[in-house]
């Protein structure tokens, strides 16, 4: 049967937080970048300040969400919901990672972290998944979001499989710590 993905109220709220503020400072951006040209002429050090906050803009909302949501968002949709026929939701967690984490220190849980939802987007996108979120030590993958053709269950199985086979032998970060994964 047909059913509607979206926001929940919570989530909903922090992307309406999250685009409020983006929006004010690209207004303050601009304010600012309109003095600097006024007073100086064109100043290369504010448009560096300008894209480098921009750049930071993109990669909040790249944290915070899927990319064709970011698309959608950026083309000026507020509301975002749509009607998936099929879909099929996969999480993936660092096994242990309390037990892992007490041996490093948070730079290299952080780093080690992103590396492994690095080389996981990199597989599930391969499948035609989408990274949908982190959650602390753990990932959420979906399958069927954009309307793909095919079967988002054998895919989100065939994600499984590839995920287990490229961490079968795996080690990552400084220190060479070797990851195993909870699909």
């Amino acid at each position: 049967s047909d059913w509607a993905l979206h926001f929940d109220t919570r989530e909903r709220s922090a992307l309406d937080q999250l685009l409020q503020q983006r929006s004010y400072a690209d207004h303050l951006l601009r304010e600012q970048l309109d003095r600097s040209l006024k007073e100086r002429g064109e100043d290369e050090e504010t448009m560096a300040s300008l894209d480098q906050e921009r750049k930071k803009s993109r990669h909040l909302l790249a944290s915070l969400l899927p990319g064709p949501i970011i698309d959608r968002v950026n083309r000026g949709e507020r509301e975002i919901v749509d009607e998936i026929d099929e879909a099929c939701f996969v999480e993936i967690a660092v096994d242990d990672f309390p037990g892992v984490a007490r041996r490093l220190k948070p730079e290299q849980r952080a780093r080690l972290l992103g590396e492994v939802f690095a080389v996981v987007e990199d597989v599930a996108q391969a499948r035609g998944g989408t990274f949908v979120k982190t959650l602390g030590p753990a990932c959420l993958l979906g399958f069927g979001l954009h309307g793909e053709e095919g079967d988002a269950l054998e895919d989100a199985l065939r994600l499984a499989l590839a995920l287990r086979e490229r961490f079968a032998s795996v080690t990552v970060g400084e220190g060479a710590h070797a990851v195993r994964l909870r699909i």
